[in-house]
């Protein structure tokens, strides 16, 4: 299984607070180390791009500075000789550059690409970086350690991909994204890579799946009641950017309503139950989901992660959404496996009159309206 910062499918970039704290903290580092926070976390830069970057690949302007990624380009590094300390050219490419299809001597930088760069303090990190190669030609020897010897709690990979969480965050267009971080989307954000494709569906902009992130939201609320934003991002430790913008969802629904009163408080008025009445998304994924438990009986998240090639908080979701039909159960002890009670027959069959139907919604519509139950939810 990876780790947080190893390669794989999961990486967990920096949240707002976690980069706001290394933002206050980077005085007390050193200039090298105090340019790699500045600087990665606003352009994404690849290890060997950023120990390789070059004045020329840049374009300074007054407010956006773009750095213009060359697909291949001569390694400039220079290195300490063994019996002194003085500068020399390396003979060939450094060992970062070594990559089977780069061509003898040169970087290699997957696919040509440009990087805009908004942030004030990235930009001036980055003029920063120069104006100490002009004064000190030891600099890129310097740049190679740092990389690697990160005196700080997130890896490099993690300061990387919090650029990607904030262009998601921002609400960018899938295909700008891809175009800076040299990959080709076709039609989706589910057509990612799988590492960029989980940073994506988790962002504040819910670019995959806005409704079941929303519904993630409503089900707190039906256990817990009213509650306020800051209350929300903490259960379900989301940023407050991404709780608000999901209740903004819910209210498109009529599931919640908020009030100015103690707070700004967000109350249901809806169950989850009551709001996938209205939504026909719920149908294909609560019926696939129950289809492959049905198929394949008692499993385990990561199991139903692959069978339906979604992430594992998809899966959570579609989990916690079957339970609340009573349609599955979870085990308690050590592995948690998740075991049908229902077939999707039986699942999408009146529980009063027996009636069938072929989507929740209208099962759900049938037995609100034949037999109502008038007691509130809350």
């Amino acid at each position: 299984m990876t780790g947080p910062g190893e390669p794989g499918k999961h990486v967990e970039p920096l949240t707002d607070n976690e980069l706001k704290t290394l933002l206050n903290a980077v005085d007390n580092l050193v200039p090298g180390y105090r340019r790699v926070a500045n600087i990665v976390p606003f352009t994404g830069l690849l290890k060997k791009e950023y120990t390789h970057l070059r004045e020329s690949w840049i374009e300074w302007n007054d407010d956006v500075v773009a750095i213009h990624i060359p697909e291949t380009m001569p390694c400039t590094s220079v290195k300490y000789t063994s019996s002194s300390w003085d500068i020399v050219e390396r003979d060939g490419p450094c060992l970062r550059s070594k990559v089977d299809d780069a061509p003898p001597g040169r970087v290699y930088s997957k696919k040509e690409r440009t990087i805009y760069v908004t942030e004030s303090r990235a930009q001036a990190a980055l003029r920063g970086v120069f104006s100490m190669a002009d004064e000190n030609p030891a600099s890129t020897v310097h740049i190679h350690h740092i990389v690697d010897k990160l005196p700080l709690d997130f890896t490099y990979r993690q300061l990387r991909f919090t650029r990607l969480r904030l262009l998601g965050d921002r609400g960018i267009d899938p295909n700008q994204i891809a175009a800076e971080w040299g990959v080709t989307p076709k039609d989706s954000i589910a057509q990612f890579p799988s590492v960029m494709r989980n940073i994506l569906r988790d962002s504040a902009h819910d670019y995959y799946d806005p409704y079941n992130r929303a519904k993630e939201i409503l089900a707190l609320l039906n256990r817990h009641g009213a509650m306020t934003a800051g209350e929300i991002s903490n259960a379900l430790a989301q940023s407050d950017s991404s709780v608000w913008r999901r209740v903004d969802t819910l209210e498109k629904h009529n599931a919640v309503e908020t009030s100015d009163s103690m707070g700004l408080l967000i109350r249901p008025v809806l169950t989850v139950k009551q709001l996938d009445s209205n939504h026909p998304k719920a149908d294909d994924a609560a019926r696939n989901t129950l289809a492959v438990l049905n198929e394949e009986g008692p499993t385990h998240k990561p199991e139903l992660e692959g069978e339906l090639g979604v992430s594992t908080s998809e899966v959570h979701r579609r989990v916690e959404s079957l339970k609340e039909y009573d349609t599955i159960t979870v085990s308690e002890f050590r592995g948690r496996s998740i075991t049908p009670l229902k077939t999707v027959k039986q699942f999408l069959q009146c529980s009063s009159c027996e009636k069938q139907y072929d989507s929740i919604r209208a099962k759900n519509a049938h037995e609100q309206q034949a037999h109502v139950d008038a007691t509130s939810p809350f």
